[in-house]
């Protein structure tokens, strides 16, 4: 039997049918439309998302063998993005707002006197990454979306809820992406109507919260599949990798290095909080509970993409390796990233980026390696909040994500760290997460160890004998990063 795992993520949808051995039997992609009407705005079409949920999936069966046969629907997804959709007809009703849209810094600076109430109930800090900020946004200022509310018919969640809603006829997500939203108590694993009252939500608008092994419903993808199978295994793409990489236990600390980057470390069954991180569900599902502190990078791949895309310095995102490696130093060039503010530690929405130290021979090849450093970077000061914040040294990272391909950055961070970097050696680590835990909710698998342990292939990068240069670097980012910081607070 096999799995047809769905991950939904920031710029992409795939689709991903892998066997009992989590090995890919076929695969398809279909990238989506991202929409920037304003300065720190980011939207997706949710509707156009779905579609092309389906159309991956009926690509990627056609690559399968004959006569492949689906057990279950897993999905992965992008997470604090929200979803506003008619209840009766399950029509978006306005765009979604993506998880790196700012528009309600403003809200979050409103609501500063709860910020104390926020944090202790939910595990995080105020800010406008979260669903909660987006949806009082919404229901203040979205005309479409207030109106709804008003009758009783908007549905408001993460993108999981919707397609559980639209696919399956179950309006329900899990405890991950629930964690996520700033809504749900994060000790007592339910909607809290203290924090609903905070945001301006009407906790009956919002959904079931299952574990992730649940089954969320029944569902043929619309017509896709020749029959409806489960939809059994989902989960925050982050933490789908987070458990695919075998963080199963305290101390385990994990970087995804996708559009942005999702930093986590297991600190067990208990939680562990911190004024400048998120206490967070790294997983619940085979009967068991661990939470995890979590920093978000608003822009970390998405920065390769700037570089390339946006300002043509180089032509190809693959280029950006060798670009940075032609160099023997930085030049003093520092890159801070805020495009939409700094995530985390930081939690500054009002932050813009900035490049520093330009002299007159500062070179493309110059700002591609400020570029990548810049992912490392951000990393590091999460880890070392984390660190700190836990009391537990990182003493290893295992790594995710399309710009684990490049070895400069992935030595750059190991060197950084001074910790060994271990990257996976599959892609579409989310879409296994999920698979796992649809898995073993399906009685394919006995639990997390048995299923990770399908996955046990890494590349190990290890520091360099060059920590008196990495500290110097570290300085040079340090001071740059602050002149952001400051600015944004005058």
């Amino acid at each position: 039997m096999a799995i047809l795992a769905i991950d939904q993520s920031t710029q992409a949808t795939k689709a991903l049918v892998l066997d009992d051995a989590l090995a890919v039997l076929g695969a398809a992609s279909a990238a989506h439309r991202q929409y920037y009407p304003k300065p720190g705005w980011v939207e997706h079409d949710a509707q156009e998302i779905l579609r092309h949920v389906q159309e991956a999936a009926k690509a990627a069966l056609a690559a399968c063998p004959a006569g492949t046969q689906i057990c279950c629907v897993s999905l992965s997804n992008q997470r604090e993005t929200l979803v506003l959709w008619d209840a009766q007809t399950g029509m978006p009703v306005c765009r979604a707002l993506v998880w790196q849209d700012a528009r309600a810094a403003q809200d979050c600076r409103a609501l500063g006197d709860a910020a104390g109430l926020v944090f202790e109930r939910s595990g995080m800090p105020l800010s406008p990454l979260f669903s909660a900020a987006k949806l009082r946004w919404c229901l203040k200022n979205d005309e479409n979306a207030a109106a709804f509310y008003a009758k009783g018919r908007l549905r408001a969640g993460t993108m999981d809820a919707f397609f559980a809603d639209r696919l399956c006829g179950r309006y329900a997500c899990d405890f991950t992406n629930a964690s996520r939203t700033q809504l749900m108590n994060l000790e007592k694993m339910a909607w809290d109507a203290r924090l609903c009252e905070v945001f301006g939500v009407n906790p009956a608008m919002l959904p079931e919260i299952l574990p992730s092994d649940a089954v969320f419903g029944q569902t043929d993808l619309g017509g896709v599949l020749p029959k409806k199978v489960p939809l059994c295994g989902v989960s925050g793409d982050s933490q789908a990798a987070f458990f695919a990489l075998g963080c199963h236990q305290s101390g385990r600390a994990k970087a995804s290095y996708g559009t942005g980057s999702s930093v986590m470390v297991h600190v067990g069954d208990h939680i562990v909080t911190s004024g400048f991180l998120a206490a967070t569900v790294g997983y619940r599902l085979a009967g068991q509970m661990g939470y995890a502190l979590e920093g978000n990078i608003s822009h970390s791949a998405d920065i390769v993409s700037w570089l390339t895309r946006d300002m043509q310095l180089c032509p190809d995102p693959a280029q950006t390796e060798p670009m940075a490696r032609a160099l023997l130093d930085n030049g003093g060039v520092y890159l801070v990233p805020a495009f939409t503010g700094l995530g985390a530690p930081w939690f500054e929405p009002d932050a813009r980026a900035m490049i520093w130290g330009m002299s007159r021979d500062t070179r493309p090849a110059h700002l591609v390696r400020a570029g990548l450093e810049a992912i490392a970077y951000q990393i590091g000061d999460v880890l070392g909040e984390m660190a700190g914040a836990a009391g537990v040294p990182v003493t290893r990272l295992d790594a995710d994500g399309g710009a684990c391909a490049n070895a400069f950055l992935m030595q750059f961070q190991a060197d950084l760290i001074r910790a060994p970097l271990q990257v996976a050696r599959y892609d579409n680590l989310s879409a296994l997460g999920a698979a796992m835990a649809g898995g073993i909710g399906m009685g394919l698998f006995e639990n997390g160890a048995a299923a990770a342990a399908l996955l046990d292939q890494r590349r190990t990068y290890l520091p360099g004998d060059n920590e008196a240069q990495m500290r110097a670097w570290q300085q040079g980012w340090v001071r740059a990063r602050n002149i952001v910081l400051a600015q944004a607070r005058i």
